[in-house]
């Protein structure tokens, strides 16, 4: 794989130029200082801006077109990162040595009116397509209402840190969807458009050259912000934990425990973490796994996940409520057997093994590729050759010490009243 990189007043570019996929993915990705204010708005523009373009009208008239192109596919998202808020624009399309001569060109224009050809007239999306995606707003906030672990896991962030980011959603509020017009719609995309970050990622086979030549030709009215990402840094650490409890109606209890991590080199963020995590939590032969749930049979699930962007350590569990005391215990014993280093050479080895054939497996999915070389353009972080030599220099002694760095914050039982026990 050859990597080409430009950065311009208009957007930064980088290109993995591999002919091992059939099929390019090209990535827009529009980053700001994540809002609270502006979450609800920023989900909106997501649904609305690939349903229409102006030589487009109509969602039909899109997926007319996507077919023609032989099978484009595209979607939108926005993601919470650390400090930064992240829309996505991803379209992955065949590869024209599969397709017929010209089609690379007529794909990326077409992907490119979503951007600076929007179907707006008098300062407004077509109306109806605006009360659609309002009602699927409005249908997707309810939907995260009623879900028992992403009720529990955000009321957990807001424990943890009610004032900053990290309690951010990426969906919005209803009471801010209600008062949102189609104008204001309007003059956020082109906020986002013309001043934004915005870096464009591409995997697959082009010339770098014709690629950077239409995207400048396309995209010079814009002004690129700069911004420097970097993971969540906590400064409010607990002296004793915050302990929360709020009921719902669901069978089943969940427990979630929030861990703050501080001061950790960079070394530790890519490395030594994703060690403890696995062997406290983040696989089936983990010791929360063998010790809680196997053992003592208290949970249904149970997982740690380490979010590098928040700078947190998350365990979870699924429980009935009259086991919360026992199971909290029996976790926080794990935890202290961590932090005295109570874990073997076999954990150890196991877990490289592990992360080591995750590295490897990236090289065969275009998707994971452009994960590692988004994380190494935001964070840093290692691409797969570098990281896999880095993972064979973690020794038990860096595991221990790192653990000291975990801190305690929140623990928090989303409790079901209705009581199963099955």
């Amino acid at each position: 794989m050859k990597v080409n990189k430009i950065k311009n007043n208009y957007y930064n570019l980088t290109v993995i130029n591999t002919k091992k996929f059939k099929k390019n993915i090209i990535k827009f990705q529009f980053i700001t200082k994540s809002l609270k204010e502006e979450s609800s708005i920023r989900y909106l523009l997501s649904l609305i801006i690939l349903k229409s373009t102006k030589n487009c009208l109509k969602e039909r008239d899109i997926l007319i077109k996507k077919e023609e192109l032989y099978n484009l596919t595209c979607s939108s998202t926005v993601k919470i990162s650390g400090r930064f808020s992240i829309l996505s624009l991803e379209f992955s399309f065949l590869d024209e040595i599969y397709s017929e001569k010209g089609m690379f060109n007529e794909t990326l224009n077409f992907i490119l009116n979503f951007i600076n050809k929007p179907n707006i007239n008098n300062n407004k999306f077509d109306e109806k397509l605006f009360n659609q995606v309002i009602k699927e707003a409005s249908d997707d906030i309810n939907s995260y209402k009623e879900d028992p672990d992403h009720v529990a896991s955000q009321s957990l962030y807001e424990a943890m840190s009610e004032c900053s980011e990290l309690s951010h959603v990426n969906y919005g509020y209803l009471s801010d969807l209600e008062n949102i017009t189609n104008e204001e719609l309007v003059s956020y995309f082109y906020k986002v458009i013309n001043t934004e970050s915005l870096h464009i990622f591409f995997v697959g086979n082009i010339n770098f050259l014709e690629l950077n030549s239409v995207l400048e030709s396309n995209l010079s009215f814009r002004t690129n912000d700069k911004i420097s990402m970097k993971p969540i840094k906590h400064n409010d650490l607990k002296e004793t934990p915050l302990y929360k409890k709020k009921t719902f109606k669901t069978n089943q209890s969940i427990l979630k425990i929030g861990f703050k991590l501080s001061d950790l080199t960079k070394e530790e963020k890519e490395f030594v973490i994703p060690f403890y995590n696995n062997i406290l939590g983040g696989s089936p032969e983990s010791k929360l796994f063998k010790n809680v749930r196997e053992k003592h049979s208290l949970c249904y699930t149970i997982r740690s996940t380490y979010y590098q962007a928040k700078s947190i350590l998350v365990i979870s569990a699924g429980i009935n409520a009259k086991d919360y005391k026992q199971t909290l215990e029996l976790i926080m014993k794990e935890v202290f057997h961590m932090e005295k280093g109570e874990f073997t050479l076999e954990d150890i080895l196991s877990t490289k093994k592990q992360l080591i054939n995750e590295y490897d497996e990236q090289n065969d999915n275009a998707y994971q590729i452009l994960s590692s070389y988004i994380l190494n353009t935001y964070y840093g972080f290692s691409l797969p050759s570098k990281a896999i030599k880095s993972l064979n220099n973690i020794k038990k002694d860096m595991i221990k010490s790192v653990s000291k760095k975990i801190k305690l914050d929140t623990i928090f039982l989303l409790e079901g009243d209705l009581n199963a026990e099955d």
